[in-house]
């Protein structure tokens, strides 16, 4: 696990939250969720885990935050770096 600077600046005010998803999106989301995931569960009990809406981010925080998740290419969707 990455070490984490007590420093770290989120830059949470500059985070967006998009418009709702339209239904047929959120639903091939949560497909590509489901199945690309290894069949992680977007659900807990009834309730959908994922936000109907897309969390936008500075590039810098992306950057930061697929480093720590140990991602080297933020493009890369496949699950590693």
């Amino acid at each position: 696990m990455a070490h984490l600077p007590l420093d770290l600046d989120c830059n949470v005010p500059q985070w967006q939250c998009s418009a709702p998803l339209d239904a047929d999106i959120a639903a091939h989301i949560r497909r590509a969720m489901m199945l690309q995931g290894f069949k992680w569960d977007t659900q807990v009990g009834d309730v959908n885990t994922l936000a109907p809406f897309a969390l936008i981010l500075p590039s810098s925080d992306l950057a930061t935050t697929c480093s720590i998740g140990g991602v080297s290419d933020p493009g890369n969707t496949s699950g590693g770096g």
